[in-house]
């Protein structure tokens, strides 16, 4: 693997193969959450996946994660970050059913500004909380369902959010065009855990939470249909930690 300006790489094995990823030096704590901690685990009683949208990919470690996991699916990854993108593109070039797209999904078309963050884009975000003129990237940001049917997406199995709080106007626009069977996102406050409760309730359960702060977290939400049709299913894995 040519290594990118800046990057670093690592090479580790799943499921009997070799995979060399590289990685930002202050992003490089993605790739351990992703493949050892397993925040984005299978559920277990979910088969025949074909169409996975991977919505903030970054580097593209979730993107690998779910082509092993899922090998029979179709991958789309979106990433607008630029110096996050080069990465992700090198990682999931060996990989042809995984789509790298350099845009972020959004409710509208338009061009916006993404801050870096301190962790190398694992933290990107488009607002600036902190209002010191942190480094950032001019990015381009596609309406979701329109953009979807473009690209010819016509079911979604799994969805995975991950935008750095921006989270609730994807997915509101997903659920509109889209009947998931699995949806993971990350929440970044308090107050969008309990609007993202709000919003899939009437359609989806809770199945598994890993809680790091009040304020920040993985969900896994899953189809209220597909819980009913599994007669095997009994419960929920809800993980704290003060990492």
């Amino acid at each position: 693997m040519k290594e990118i300006s800046g990057s670093e790489i690592l090479s580790f094995e799943i499921m009997g193969e070799t995979v060399t990823m590289a990685y930002l030096p202050r992003n490089g704590f993605i790739v351990r959450e992703i493949f050892q901690d397993q925040c984005y685990r299978p559920v277990p009683f979910i088969k025949g996946i074909v169409s996975i949208l991977d919505i903030g990919a970054n580097i593209g470690a979730s993107s690998v994660f779910f082509k092993f996991t899922y090998p029979q699916a179709r991958i789309h990854a979106f990433e607008p970050g630029h110096g996050a993108f080069d990465v992700l593109a090198q990682n999931v070039a060996p990989y042809p059913s995984i789509i790298a797209h350099k845009f972020g999904l959004w409710y509208c078309d338009q061009t916006a500004e993404l801050f870096v963050g301190d962790h190398d884009y694992a933290t990107a975000s488009l607002a600036d909380p902190e209002g010191d003129n942190r480094a950032s990237d001019r990015i381009e940001l596609k309406a979701c369902g329109a953009q979807l049917s473009k690209l010819g997406v016509k079911s979604v199995d799994i969805a995975k959010v991950d935008t750095e709080g921006c989270e609730i106007p994807i997915i509101k626009d997903l659920i509109a065009n889209y009947a998931m069977r699995v949806i993971y996102l990350e929440f970044h406050s308090e107050e969008d855990r309990f609007a993202i409760e709000d919003l899939l309730r009437p359609e989806y359960s809770l199945f598994s939470a890993d809680i790091q702060h009040l304020h920040r977290g993985t969900l896994c939400y899953v189809s209220r249909r597909a819980i009913a049709d599994d007669s095997d299913y009994h419960h929920h894995r809800i993980v704290i930690s003060d990492d």
